[in-house]
Formats: structure tokens, C-alpha cells, sequence
């Protein structure tokens, strides 16, 4: 359809434009895609996002990708970087993704990727982690997190200076969803009902938008706001998102997926204790949607990335994490 001319201009397009507006009046769960009218996801508009509304006033689908072959990466905090290695080996086999889909650091990763699905571009990620220093992204003195707390902030950095330092990475005039080379998604809960939110679904979503909601973790970090809606991490309610994949088009899918592991690390402090408590929740989810896919028959290959002990949410190991990374990814596509 060539939308510059309208819905309603007469070309060899007007009969399915028709079917088109006939099934948004029946049923508003019914979309077009190249022609044919097909449902979507269980979850509804509401939630998943899954078309995007044109001024025309009609629901459209994003094409599926080319192939299927996604990568899907879970969150992690610092442990993201885990993921940059394991990428870099993803590319060097030869295994190319055609949609990317991710959630908090996963998301980040997904996004910079999608940019320029190169081994060139990973190797920059992977760069990026290995350099980073904690105040880039927003990490303060103690001080000044006991400050934030006795002046009830909502959390205990600001998500600022996180937003300026993926501003500065994101090379000019790539701002928008509809603006990467391959197509990335990623998943963010609405802190108002807990429904899910899917960027990406609309080529005009803001990456710094998708990014930041989907990495917005409590209580490191406040809900960041997108049209009047607050948003929160998307490992609240889908870590690792698999499902989001199927339904944009997966056919067969590559996890990267942080785990800590059966054994916890000794001398756990605080927020060790959080985060391998958190752990159990997200690796419960995790099994549960990864069941759910693969009795469809799609093929899930699972790269699982462990920190080995290196703590949670500190930055001074980039570098270590990295290599682990790649390491690991090796290990396992070795086995497939």
C-alpha cells in the first residue's frame, strides 16, 4: 500500500484497505499485514503493542523479518557485559541476527547492535563495557545516596546522566526504532498496572525511550516517563523475552542469558543478597516462558553467561566480564 497517497487514494491497494477497516470495526484485535487480516497476541494491544496506529486510523503490522534468526538477551545490570563478548562470538560463527529483542541491559545491548548488526559494532560494544566508568552512568557517592533517600527520591541515582552517555553512543540521526538497520524491541512494565510495554513496535518509538524504561531497575534507578505513562524494568515481568520474539517473528532464537548459578558466592553483602534473591523469581519466569516456546517447535539455543563471582552492579570489572563473555558463548556453541 503506498501509504503517501492515502488510504482511500484508488490504487490496486482500495480492496485490502477496505477488508482492512471492515475487520477494525468487528474486531479490534485484527490487523493487516501485506494483504492477509491476522490476529494478535493474546495480550492485546494494551499491553504488547503489538501494531502501531497511522494517521490513517488503522492498525498495521511491521513486516516479519527476512529469516526469523533472533537474538534475545536477558537483563543483568553490569553483567551486560557479559553479553557484549558473547556477541562478538555470535558474529564471528556467522550467526547473524534479524531481529533483536532484549530487557534492561539486554535492551541496551540489542539497540547498539541493531544499529549496525556488524562484528565491527560488537567489538565497539564490547569496548564501550570494558571502558565504562560507574559515574557515566549515573553511580554516586554514598553520600549522595543517603541524601536521595532522606529527601525520598525515587531511587538512588539519577537516570540522567545514564541517558546522556547512551546519547553519546548512538551515532547522529539514529534516534528513532524505525531508524536501526535490523529491527530491535524492548520491553518495559507500565508502573501503573503492570502491563507490559513493547518499543519497537512503532518505527516512531525513541530509542532512549525503549532503553532507559526498560533499564529503569528499582531501586537503583526511578520509572522513566514516556507520554505521560511511568515505566519500569521489563525483567519485572519478562526477563528474558521470548515470547515478544515469537510473536514479531522469530523462527529460531539464540538467548543470552545471565545466570548466576546454582552455587551463590561467599561473603555475599547486601545487595548480593538482593540480586541472588531477585535471581530465583526471574529464573522461574525464564523456565516457564522458555517451555511455552519451544512446545511451539520454535528452536531455542541457550547461552547461558555467568559473572563467576564478579559482584553485581559494579562497573570496575568490565573488561573481566567481557572475556568471560566470549569464553562462554564459545563453550556453548561448541556443544550445540
Amino acid at each position: 500500500m503506498d501509504l503517501r497517497k492515502g488510504l482511500f487514494s484508488f490504487n490496486r491497494n482500495t480492496i485490502t484497505t477496505f477488508k482492512v477497516v471492515v475487520f477494525w470495526v468487528i474486531n479490534k484485535r485484527m490487523l493487516v499485514k501485506k494483504g492477509e487480516i491476522r490476529k494478535l497476541p493474546k495480550e492485546g494491544l494494551g499491553s504488547g503493542e503489538v501494531a502501531f496506529k497511522l494517521k490513517q486510523k488503522c492498525w498495521i503490522a511491521r513486516p516479519d523479518p527476512r529469516k526469523g534468526v533472533a537474538f534475545v538477551l536477558s537483563g543483568g545490570g553490569n553483567y551486560g557485559a557479559l553479553q557484549a563478548g558473547a556477541l562478538e562470538i555470535l558474529l564471528e560463527r556467522g550467526i547473524y541476527p534479524d531481529l533483536l529483542v532484549g530487557t534492561s541491559a539486554g535492551a541496551l545491548n540489542a539497540v547498539f547492535l541493531a544499529v549496525d548488526p556488524t562484528l565491527a559494532q560488537a567489538r565497539t560494544l564490547s569496548q564501550i563495557w570494558a571502558t565504562i566508568k560507574p559515574e557515566e552512568v549515573g553511580f554516586s557517592h554514598p553520600l549522595v545516596v543517603v541524601r536521595r533517600l532522606v529527601q525520598r527520591k525515587p531511587s538512588f541515582y539519577d537516570s540522567r546522566p545514564l541517558a546522556q552517555f547512551i546519547e553519546r553512543h548512538l551515532p547522529a540521526g539514529i534516534r528513532k526504532f524505525g531508524d536501526l538497520k535490523v529491527p530491535a524491541y524492548t520491553v518495559a512494565v507500565r508502573f501503573s498496572d503492570g502491563t507490559l510495554r513493547v518499543f519497537g513496535d512503532s518505527p516512531d518509538d525513541l530509542l532512549l525511550d525503549g532503553m532507559i524504561s526498560s533499564s529503569a531497575i528499582p531501586p537503583y534507578y526511578p520509572p522513566w516517563p514516556v507520554n505521560g505513562e511511568l515505566h519500569v524494568d521489563g525483567g519485572a515481568v519478562s526477563n528474558l523475552p521470548l515470547k515478544v520474539a515469537v510473536e514479531r517473528g522469530a523462527r529460531e532464537i539464540y538467548t543470552l542469558t545471565v545466570d548466576e548459578g546454582a552455587k551463590p558466592r561467599e561473603n555475599l553483602d547486601m545487595i548480593g543478597i538482593v540480586w541472588r534473591t531477585i535471581s530465583f523469581m526471574l529464573a522461574r519466569q525464564m523456565e516457564q516462558e522458555l517451555e511455552e516456546v519451544r512446545a511451539s517447535g520454535i528452536p531455542v539455543h541457550l547461552i547461558s553467561l555467568s559473572p563467576k563471582g564478579l559482584p553485581f552492579f559494579d562497573f570496575e570489572h568490565g573488561g573481566e566480564l567481557v572475556a568471560l563473555g566470549k569464553a562462554q558463548a564459545q563453550e556453548a556453541l561448541d556443544a550445540l
